[in-house]
């Protein structure tokens, strides 16, 4: 439960009231809206697997020649780490 309207109240505000409840072993299916590098490195901390769809932006840069074929359209990639964290990221968490 949270907020309909105002601050808080978007998907990523209320997803991340949920990150607690995660156990190792879960799997966490989920659009390319929630694909960031901090998200999969937290989730990675907590033992949790994730299935993504691509975030779009990444469609142009990703290198289907390389890394791991899973089937026609799908592929693991590698996601460099961002040169900045996000203020709300403590340091533990970037270094999964």
């Amino acid at each position: 439960m949270g907020p309909c309207r105002g601050k808080g109240s978007d998907e990523k505000s209320l997803f991340s009231t949920m990150l607690d409840s995660f156990e190792p072993g879960d799997l966490l299916l989920g659009d390319a809206f929630y694909t960031t590098y901090f998200l999969l490195c937290g989730l990675q901390k907590r033992g949790v697997n994730v299935i993504f769809e691509q975030h779009g932006s990444r469609k142009l840069t990703t290198d289907f020649r390389r890394g791991q074929r899973l089937g026609q359209r799908d592929h693991v990639i590698e996601l460099p780490k961002p040169k900045k964290k996000p203020s709300w990221m403590s340091r533990e968490l970037t270094t999964a």
